[in-house]
């Protein structure tokens, strides 16, 4: 074994990923935003934090669910947790709940790509958006572009589909077939800048060919554009993904937003840095790897292809031996405080 090189995680992820959750920072039942202080702010650029508008703030903030979900292929399968979106909170009862998560400060300057697996257990009869993407100036207010939507028919049968805002039928461009609950899909949101007023584009991808360009892909995808009055918001100085909690039921895990398609299946198989004591120091020496930290937690290696090779607790100071095929693998260190420490190595 010899050691070619060792990067950080923003290193790794730089020229690509632009941030991953899997939430592995929670525990089974937190909610998914932070509260308010006594002032009645909050860090709303590095967490995830209730949406700025009171009549979109009626219901509780969706809650964390211990375990992932399990996609063959995806590089954040079964990795840390999964948010909850309850189907019984909604508009139709002043319940809706919409939590947002700042993803970049730079606006979108060709397209930005949100993966991120999905399993549903209900939704209204009539279309309701369960993700978005949206653009805001300061902390008092925002405009949505590039919504989700689901709907079931017959209580069973799941249709889907994209708008850049609105939901009516001339705006919304439809997923081809019909689809089943309590049934884990790969969605891929996309939204795509392009050049003068008003006329951005909204792509939605359903279980996407991992190993095909997004120019390859010949599966089930919408392709929403513009309507009138649906101004862009790829101009904005910042950019968040939205959870909105409106009468759709779903389990949701594995986020990963990308600056390119092939960064969201290729890259560092890790959670966002939540926690700010990173403490965990990470050594190889050809043979063995070397844990140094204050507290224990699990180590885990994967592949470049996001196959995960090793998943083991350790105490905080641990020796590992390594006896894997050459190739690049990743270590990946969720200390028990949920701060994160990632290693690229090549064996």
């Amino acid at each position: 074994f010899t050691l070619m090189t060792v990067l950080s995680l923003g290193m790794i992820t730089h020229a690509q990923v632009v941030f991953v959750e899997d939430f592995s920072a929670y525990s089974d039942g937190d909610d998914l935003e932070v509260a308010y202080d006594a002032e009645g702010n909050y860090d709303y650029p590095n967490v995830w934090y209730p949406t700025f508008k009171d009549s979109e703030r009626l219901g509780t903030s969706p809650k964390i669910k211990a375990g992932a979900l399990t996609y063959d292929g995806y590089i954040a399968s079964e990795q840390g947790n999964s948010v909850v979106l309850d189907a019984a909170k909604g508009n139709d009862d002043g319940s809706q709940h919409i939590s947002h998560r700042r993803v970049t400060s730079e606006g979108i300057s060709d397209k930005l790509y949100v993966s991120f697996l999905i399993n549903f257990n209900g939704a209204k009869t009539s279309i309701r958006d369960f993700f978005s993407f949206d653009g805001y100036q300061g902390t008092t207010s925002y405009n949505t572009r590039g919504r989700v939507f689901a709907e079931l028919d017959n209580d069973t049968e799941l249709k889907f589909s994209v708008s850049k805002n609105s939901s009516s039928s001339s705006a919304v461009a439809n997923i081809d077939g019909i689809y089943a609950l309590n049934t884990t899909y790969l969605m891929v949101a996309v939204y795509e800048r392009v050049e003068g007023d008003d006329n951005d584009v909204i792509s939605l991808y359903l279980n996407p060919d991992m190993s095909m360009t997004e120019a390859q892909q010949s599966g089930a995808k919408a392709v929403a554009t513009d309507v009138a009055s649906d101004f862009d918001s790829s101009n904005e100085a910042n950019i968040a993904i939205v959870l909105r909690q409106r009468n759709v039921g779903a389990d949701i895990s594995g986020i990963r937003v990308s600056k390119s398609w092939e960064g969201l299946w290729a890259g560092t198989p890790t959670a966002i840095k939540n926690a700010e004591n990173e403490t965990a120091n990470i050594t190889f020496n050809g043979q063995q790897l070397q844990l140094n930290n204050e507290q224990g937690g699990t180590v885990a290696i994967y592949d470049i292809t996001g196959h995960q090779w090793i998943s083991k607790k350790v105490d905080g100071n641990a020796i590992l031996p390594l006896t894997l095929p050459s190739s690049i693998y990743v270590v990946k260190y969720v200390a028990n405080d949920g701060s994160v420490e990632t290693t690229k190595i090549v064996l």
